[in-house]
């Protein structure tokens, strides 16, 4: 899980981590249309397992340096030097 959400991150910086979840567990969740906080209440309602596996694989990241995570909530590569969204 940690290397698919570290893909997900570096393939599209400025990403949140709803739309990580939604996008590394794409064969479970069918997408609700919703996204930001909606999509975070619905993974947290519906998908809690795939919604925590992407959190905790978030938070290593995040330990291990290999992520940042913005004030805006979103995710950036370490060392990433592109536009900031």
């Amino acid at each position: 899980m940690k290397d698919a959400v570290h893909t997900e991150v570096c393939n599209n910086p400025g990403i949140d981590t709803p739309l990580v979840c939604l996008n590394t567990h794409s064969s479970d969740i069918v997408d609700p249309g919703d996204r930001d906080i909606k999509l975070a209440l619905f993974l947290m309602t519906c998908h809690k397992e795939a919604w925590k596996d992407t959190c905790d694989a978030v938070d290593e990241l995040i330990k291990e340096d290999a992520i940042i995570f913005t004030d805006a909530g979103n995710l950036y590569q370490v060392g990433y030097s592109g536009e900031i969204i």
